[in-house]
């Protein structure tokens, strides 16, 4: 059964590769019989865009998914001047171009205001997971999951999100409804309520964005420290434009309840996060974190700093600091990469690379709750290079694969297991 999935991900790896052209991420040109140009120079027509600020519409030369983006941007500004069927138009370029709008920071209110819709959405994963060497818990697994989404507008200023997720921790062909003996607690094979939040805009007019509920949380710039699907509940507040800043007080112990692992981690319990990040310019954007636990063991009081700079219109350095107070010695992390490109779901044929090295100290960080996903011998104890592809086959779904290789425990003392990941994602 093993053998039979590895060679299947790996056709569909190879294939994905051989049948669809490399593109450029968000700067990619957009083709030439795309829909959207005949959109476009429509609202053009009707005057609902106003072309490139010079007041021209340059409608003679094939356009970068960036440089379209910021022409719908404009049509939805200007959507109350529409009719229904331009207002039709402006939804279907808004929602082709969503990733884009986001990055230029445009809300699609087109989309997001309509109070009482109800948006679901849905992801499914198949995993691969091997370590190669006999000290790791289970030397491979292929596991699958999915996900259910729901955004749903209440009001003019609250939104909710909520997300269930269903995982098969082990082994395909197997369902295990409590723990194998010396796994963490949480791995069974029982739906979770991940996400369940309320979000106000500007609560009471301070212009502070409120959170409430079961919600996610990142940590500094890459997310290795923390970066949860879910399961942190609370209350977090959001402000600021070019510094932004974050406040929460929040009970971290579903989530590392559900993803704890190695001797001696049990739980978080009542955290204390105070978070910022400044955009210094267009390019760069610097990080800083203060957490620390209130209960539960009290082995948390971290602080930290990132970065992440574009030294390149398609090349972005990354990276963080941080160190634990709370245990003897004070451990510290860090990791530092490169990151090539980008990729986007929704464009096929987009990918990206990305770099880096990390050495993290025991007790630096709780195990599973880093954007890697990374097993307990990945995410302690560990200095080690890493290798991160992903690549758009199609639309709407993605292949990603981690290597972590030359690793050495944090001292140097011990060989570390090299450590192999490829998943398919579907997004629907």
């Amino acid at each position: 059964m093993k053998k039979t999935m590895v060679i299947i991900l790996a056709l569909v790896f190879v294939l994905g590769l051989a049948g669809t052209a490399f593109a450029a991420g968000p700067f990619a040109d957009v083709p030439a019989k795309h829909w959207a140009y005949d959109a476009v120079s429509s609202l053009a027509k009707a005057g609902i865009i106003d072309g490139y600020g010079d007041g021209t519409f340059r409608g003679d030369r094939t356009m970068t998914r960036y440089e379209m983006a910021q022409l719908v941007g404009r049509a939805i500004e200007k959507e109350d001047k529409a009719d229904a069927q331009q207002k039709a138009m402006i939804h279907k370029l808004a929602t082709e171009f969503a990733a884009e709008l986001n990055n230029l920071g445009v809300r699609v209110t087109a989309i997001e205001n309509q109070v009482g819709k109800v948006k679901i959405s849905g992801e499914a994963r198949i995993r691969w997971v091997q370590n190669f060497k006999n000290n790791a818990p289970n030397d491979s697994t292929f596991n699958e999951r999915f996900q259910i989404n729901m955004n749903a507008k209440v009001n003019d200023s609250t939104s909710f999100y909520g997300r269930l997720q269903m995982l098969n921790y082990y082994e395909l062909g197997t369902t295990d409804t409590a723990p194998a003996q010396g796994a963490p607690t949480g791995t069974v094979d029982t739906p979770k309520v991940t996400d369940a939040a309320l979000t106000t805009q500007n609560l009471f007019n301070t212009g502070i964005a409120a959170t409430y509920g079961r919600f996610s949380q990142k940590i500094l710039a890459t997310g290795y420290w923390a970066d949860t699907t879910g399961m942190i509940d609370g209350i977090k507040l959001d402000a600021g434009n070019k510094l932004k800043v974050t406040a929460s007080f929040a009970n971290w112990n579903p989530a590392i309840t559900y993803y704890k692992g190695g001797a001696g981690i049990a739980s978080m319990g009542d955290t204390l996060y105070l978070g910022a990040n400044y955009a210094s310019s267009k390019a760069t954007t610097f990080y800083g974190a203060y957490l620390k636990s209130k209960d539960g063991d009290g082995q948390v009081d971290v602080k930290g700093v990132g970065i992440t700079s574009y030294l390149t219109k398609n090349l972005m350095f990354s990276g963080d600091y941080a160190k634990n107070d709370a245990f003897a010695g004070q451990p510290a992390g860090y990791i530092a990469g490169l990151t090539y490109r980008s990729y986007n779901p929704a464009v096929p044929g987009t990918w990206n690379i990305v770099a880096n090295y990390r050495k993290f100290e025991t007790g630096w960080n709780y195990s599973g709750i880093s954007t890697a996903w990374l097993s307990t011998l990945e995410n302690s104890d560990i200095k080690a290079y890493m290798l991160n592809f992903n690549y758009v086959p199609a639309k709407n779904m993605y292949i990603n694969t981690i290597y972590s290789f030359n690793g050495k425990t944090a001292d140097g003392s011990a060989d570390k297991p090299n450590y192999f990941r490829i998943q398919v994602t579907s997004l629907f």
